[in-house]
């Protein structure tokens, strides 16, 4: 449990934006889907988070636990965010 502690005091002392980390974690979700066979490139396929396909979605999900769990990030908040200053 301390090190999640820690990996929160890091993350005040760098803060990144909401892009980083929403990068991060699609970067995160393409490397499970690798372990698993197949690859995703997100300049042709889209992003991960916008699929339909369940698998992908999935992956999405595991991405944004593993985010949480390291530095803790909200990763669907940094998406909202991003979301809101787009469009």
């Amino acid at each position: 449990m301390a090190s999640n502690i820690q990996c929160a005091e890091v993350e005040q002392d760098n803060p990144r934006t909401a892009q980083e980390i929403v990068d991060q974690t699609h970067n995160l979700a393409e490397a499970f889907y690798r372990i698993m066979g197949y690859e995703h490139n997100r300049e042709k396929h889209g992003n991960l988070y916008d699929s339909q396909h369940p698998t992908e979605l999935m992956l999405w999900d595991f991405a944004c636990l593993a985010q949480e769990e390291i530095s803790g990030a909200l990763v669907s908040e940094y998406l909202e965010e991003l979301e809101e200053n787009n469009g």
